[in-house]
């Protein structure tokens, strides 16, 4: 297997903007993702879930893609960010894969090795379905490869750990929406949001009610 290509060479190759010390991020700047704009949302898949020791080395754990035991599908599972998290780029890893699937937008991923760093681009996967865990705390992604299948991964059955359900992929569209819509104040001047309040519908300032 070859992992030969840094993080920040595979995304762009594959359409993406630089991502700098990110995992993932868009064909357009956050700021037109942000209005819709983008196309395609580029992200690294861990061959291998890991921790970080003393030294803040990555230290393996388990592999990371699993195979699902009835139909052979592969899935890859991202934890959701605990509240009390320092951790800025887990926080983004998290929020721009819900933007993607807020906003509808195709989801690429590339192999990313635990050992190395680096890329595998002969390992590139479309992201399917992406389905919240039955407890809420991770996103499970389907992998779909658009070239050599992953070698190795682990047996799970997908459908003892997620909620497929139309009404929790609406809650999850409401939350990117949400994330989106904060996201885009806070970047607002001081003058900006005064103006969007002014202009915001109101109550009235008295209510009657007729029985």
């Amino acid at each position: 297997m070859a992992f030969t290509t840094g993080h920040v060479h595979a995304i762009m190759a594959l359409g993406g903007q630089n991502p700098s010390q990110h995992w993932a991020t868009f064909d357009v700047s956050m700021a037109q993702a942000h209005k819709g704009q983008a196309t395609r949302f580029i992200t690294t898949i861990w061959n291998y879930h890991s921790v970080k020791n003393e030294q803040n080395k990555r230290v393996p754990t388990v592999v990371a893609i699993c195979k699902d035991v009835s139909s052979g599908s592969f899935w890859c599972c991202m934890s959701r960010p605990t509240p009390s998290t320092t951790r800025t780029i887990w926080v983004t890893h998290w929020n721009r894969p819900e933007l993607a699937c807020g906003n509808r937008i195709p989801v690429i991923g590339v192999l990313k090795d635990v050992y190395t760093g680096r890329c595998s681009l002969e390992h590139v996967f479309e992201v399917g379905r992406m389905l919240f865990s039955a407890s809420g705390d991770a996103l499970w992604m389907e992998l779909i490869p658009t070239r050599e299948s992953p070698q190795q991964t682990r047996p799970i059955d997908i459908r003892a750990l997620v909620v497929d359900d139309e009404s929790v992929r609406f809650l999850f569209n409401v939350e990117a929406d949400l994330q989106q819509a904060v996201q885009q104040s806070s970047r607002l001047s001081r003058a900006e949001r005064l103006e969007r309040l002014t202009a915001a519908p109101r109550f009235p300032a008295r209510l009657s009610s007729s029985t």
